[in-house]
């Protein structure tokens, strides 16, 4: 049964009150750019790293924003996950990027940076009719 109006509306006075929107408008504008500043820094530092192991292994500079989005994409399962999904997860998309052409060597040292609780190099070595670097779905 629903209760008179008179009883709602005084439970959700503080739902209505101008003071208490007011106070979660400003808190939710100072998380936003506190958001927006943290994934500035990490990306900026992210891409860095990229440029640095592009240039360390030749890679041309146009393949380079596949090795961001490896990276990036590596880094959020890294924030998402854990364990065995992760590592499952991680190995997931080493393959999809591998198949792309992207050179292995330069793939691991970025799920290194991106995600440090998993170890590739630690991934036991099949495949060597196919020549396959990782045991991953070959």
């Amino acid at each position: 049964m629903v209760k008179p109006s008179r009883y709602r509306s005084k439970r959700y006075d503080k739902k209505l009150d101008a003071d208490v929107e007011r106070i979660r408008a400003l808190a939710l504008d100072r998380i936003k750019k506190e958001q927006m500043r943290m994934y500035q820094v990490r990306l900026t530092r992210l891409q860095d790293y990229v440029l640095r192991i592009c240039s360390k292994y030749g890679i041309m500079s146009n393949a380079v924003a596949y090795y961001t989005t490896f990276t990036q994409q590596v880094s959020s399962a890294c924030r998402n996950f854990s364990g065995k999904t992760l590592d499952k997860k991680v190995r997931e998309i080493y393959s999809q990027y591998k198949k792309k052409g992207l050179r292995s060597q330069a793939l691991f040292d970025l799920i290194k940076f991106a995600c440090p609780r998993i170890d590739p190099y630690s991934w036991p070595l099949m495949c060597y009719a196919k020549m396959c670097v990782a045991r991953i779905a070959c």
